[in-house]
């Protein structure tokens, strides 16, 4: 027991790991992977449920090898072999491995360890890409501080918290007259007026908010004070240290700062202007409107709304008092997140508005001086938020009466609710659903569901997706029958750690589906008999059925386009006509059988002569005709003697039973300039044959205009 505790605790730990891990044995077997593993697996159209467990690595790497050289494999298979050997204890090696839409790398570990008297490897795949690409974006930023820093009006300052400078820019040694050894020397103190009681003030707020921005005094080499502004940001170096980066700029040039202000306020009129929200300034000395980015908001004109007082005195009686304290609050100093109230409009009517503050300028004291409002009109939507509670009830009357299972989970994917059918589908009893979760594999079914632990969402998973689960599986029900199921997961409405869960009996459905299978596949069988059958009564249509060449009527098709061919893009094309010598007295002498043995015997000698784009058909009787395209009549010449030559030298027949015969040739070719066609070139193949035959027999001869005489 406490072996089995022991290695389930190893399976969390492993399972636990973002790095991709495989264990392998001493022969380079992987033996065992964890979730991460899998995860990648999947995620790579890893079909097989075993994960590549079985499969031995080091044969996957050299068979990768192999296919295609890849120094990453090689240098990887050369340090597992080592750490398998017990030459070095540990493998790293970094490499690159894009995808098709991003860049990454990763990191490949091997490590070496004994149990038991065996020897095995851990391999851990990392990705790394984070942290590259965090490299190569401070690189850059080092790069972009570094000119800003040198450049830079303001001066820059680089401090510790306790008041220490560590650089400083040229333009805080030209700001407060000194050299940067000077400032390193002096400190916080020697530059700021350590009696001005906002820099207490600044020095708590940036411990407590880890930033400050205000004015402050400043302190030249001279011993004169002038004004600064400084914003002060505190950071975590990478050794864990505190530093804070402090910009100082020199308030003095004040008139420079008013016309920049000016600029500034022009340019926040003209964007707050195109703004869907409304949007207003409030002078807090004055306690008056400055500004207002609308001629009318909720039925008020411009004048009242910019009136003392203004929207303050049309708040809600009930909501009066919350806004008051966060009011409070915001005039003290504090920020706010905004807040939504109810505000009376210009008919009477109450309208929700959701209000965000933001304070512009600030009093010594840190107090707020100017604050911006932003104000968006909410009403509808708090309407709809009132309507979905109210149906709330009745999609809760709606519960029990669905035609589907239906169950409630909470964090923990423990059922706190469900109706009645869900019972009825699963055969289990709602005692034994209710406190059960879904990480419980009791019903489901072992062999063949698709459905693993892990792959059901968390309720944070399912609230930040805003999608539905959905799943088919497999389940046992209580009287032990096995059903098939759907099983659906979405976030519930105004409960954020609850989701619903819909589930519905499909086993007829997947019956259906399987017997559908099994005739699409019948079908699928019988369609390709019916495919080979008509490609065997396409071949008999266009085959002699005696010799095995082309029918006349197929070959009429194929040679009348080709001889087009070459009549319109002016290409050479020959004819060969040819019949066996004496054929007649050769069926006499030994039978139409074999008659017909020598016939089909000319036609395998003159197919293996002939090119794949040459037809020969069968004209008639024992005379056969062959379209040569793009063949002079020299060509053909040549074709048909080599045709001719290894018929009469070839036999039919065993020993003293040995038959052969000769042919005669006519050979014709297009004539340029001229119409041809297909009878026209068998005419003039047809003479030509006839002077062979005239000539003796078993030769060759090529058509010319004096055979016409």
């Amino acid at each position: 027991m406490r072996h089995l505790v022991k290695k389930r605790i190893a399976d969390e730990l492993l399972d636990s790991l973002p790095a991709h891990i495989a264990i392998l044995n001493s022969q380079g077997e992987i033996i065992d992977v964890n979730e991460s593993w899998k995860q990648f697996a999947r995620e790579n159209d890893c079909s097989d449920s075993k994960f590549y467990v079985g499969v031995n690595y080091l044969a996957v790497c050299e068979q990768a090898l192999q296919s295609e050289h890849d120094d990453t494999v090689e240098k990887t298979l050369r340090g597992i072999h080592a750490v398998l050997r017990g030459e070095e204890n540990e493998f790293l090696l970094e490499y690159p491995c894009n995808s098709p839409t991003e860049a990454r790398w990763f990191t490949v570990r091997a490590k070496h360890f004994e149990y038991k008297g065996e020897t095995y490897v851990i391999v851990l795949h990392e990705n790394i890409t984070g942290a590259k690409l965090a490299e190569k974006v401070n690189e850059e930023g080092n790069a972009r501080f570094r000119q800003l820093y040198e450049n830079s009006m303001d001066a820059i300052l680089l401090t510790a918290p306790d008041g220490s400078i560590l650089t400083a820019n040229p333009a805080a040694c030209q700001m407060f007259d000194r050299t940067e050894d000077e400032i390193l020397m002096l400190g916080r103190s020697g530059l700021l007026d350590v009696s001005d009681p906002r820099l207490m003030e600044a020095l708590r707020e940036r411990e407590r908010t880890g930033r400050f921005r205000g004015e402050l005094t400043g302190i030249r080499r001279d011993g004169t004070k002038f004004p600064i502004e400084l914003t002060s940001n505190l950071f975590t170096d990478y050794d864990g240290g505190k530093l804070t980066v402090t910009i100082i700029r020199d308030m003095t040039k004040q008139e420079q700062a008013e016309t920049k202000l000016k600029e500034n306020r022009n340019l926040f009129r003209h964007l707050t202007d195109n703004l869907p929200d409304t949007i207003y300034t409030l002078d807090l000395e004055q306690r008056q409107v400055t500004y207002f980015n609308r001629n009318t908001f909720l039925g008020y004109d411009r004048d009242e709304l910019m009136a003392q007082g203004s929207l303050l005195k049309y708040i809600h009686p009930e909501d009066v008092a919350a806004v008051s304290d966060y009011w409070q609050r915001l005039l003290g100093g504090k920020r706010n997140e905004g807040m939504e109230y109810r505000i009376q409009n210009k008919n009477g009517q109450w309208e929700w508005v959701e209000s965000r503050e933001i304070i512009i300028n600030s009093n010594p004291d840190g107090t707020p001086k100017e604050i911006m409002v932003i104000l968006r009109v909410v009403t509808d939507r708090k309407q709809a938020e009132a309507t979905l509670r109210a149906n709330e009830e009745k999609w809760r009357r709606l519960f029990e009466i669905l035609p589907v299972g239906v169950s409630i989970i909470d964090e923990n994917r423990v059922i706190v609710d469900m109706n009645s059918r869900l019972e009825k589908i699963l055969s289990i009893s709602k005692e034994g659903l209710l406190a059960a979760s879904y990480r419980n594999r009791q019903y489901l079914h072992g062999d063949n569901t698709p459905f693993a632990l892990e792959e059901f969402p968390t309720i944070r998973a399912i609230q930040e997706q805003r999608s539905i689960f959905d799943i088919e599986m497999r389940v046992i029900t209580e009287d032990g029958n096995t059903i098939w199921t759907t099983v659906s997961a979405a976030p519930l409405p105004f409960q954020h750690e609850k989701a619903v869960v819909v589930t519905a009996d499909i086993t007829e459905r997947k019956r259906a589906e399987e017997k559908l299978t099994q005739m699409y596949q019948i079908i699928e069988e019988k369609k390709r008999e019916l495919e080979h059958a008509l490609d065997r009564e396409r071949h008999l249509a266009r085959t002699d059925g005696l010799t095995g060449a082309k029918n006349y009527r197929h070959f009429f098709e194929i040679a009348t386009y080709e001889i087009a061919m070459a009549n319109r893009y002016l290409h050479p094309l020959s004819i060969i006509l040819f019949d066996i010598d004496k054929f007649k007295k050769f069926n006499d002498t030994f039978g139409h059988q074999l008659g017909d043995e020598m016939l089909k015997h000319v036609v395998q000698i003159a197919k293996k002569r002939l090119r794949e784009t040459d037809v020969l058909s069968r004209y008639g009787g024992e005379e056969f005709v062959v379209v040569l395209p793009n063949t002079t009549s020299k060509d053909a010449f040549a074709v048909a003697e080599d045709i001719r030559k290894h018929i009469a030298s070839s036999f039919l027949g065993h020993k003293e039973e040995r038959k052969n015969v000769t042919i005669s040739i006519g050979i014709a070719e297009t004539l340029p300039n001229e119409k041809n066609g297909l009878e026209k070139l068998v005419r003039l193949a047809d003479k030509a044959l006839y002077v062979a035959k005239k000539a003796g027999r078993n030769q060759s001869v090529i058509y010319s205009s004096e055979m016409d005489k």
